[in-house]
């Protein structure tokens, strides 16, 4: 079974060497979020699958208005814990952690 985000679950995305918290909500096995504690309009909707053993999460963020789009695929490394990849809009790339916050 994959971690579940249950109503106003907070978790830590980490990427280009920043920390943000994003409150994720699940519904079967797709999600929905927002960033907590920054002043930014993005949106998260993603899903998380899981098939022969493996975990497996992917989501974009979405900033309306002004055409900024990240794609983030991952995998289930640790309880409550995700690492992958991302590529975005603005021609950046990297790897990803979505966590758990505690």
């Amino acid at each position: 079974m994959f971690p579940s985000f249950q109503a106003e679950t907070v978790w830590k995305i980490q990427r280009l060497g920043r920390t943000y918290s994003v409150c994720l909500t699940q519904e079967g096995t797709n999600f929905t979020g927002h960033y907590v504690d920054i002043d930014n309009p993005s949106t998260f909707n993603g899903e998380v699958v899981t098939g022969r053993g493996i975990t497996l999460i992917y989501f974009i963020q979405e900033t309306p208005g002004n055409g900024y789009y990240a794609v983030h695929a991952g995998r289930l490394t640790q309880p409550d814990r995700f690492d992958g990849h991302w590529y975005d809009t603005a021609r950046n790339v990297g790897q990803f952690t979505l966590s758990r916050s505690e």
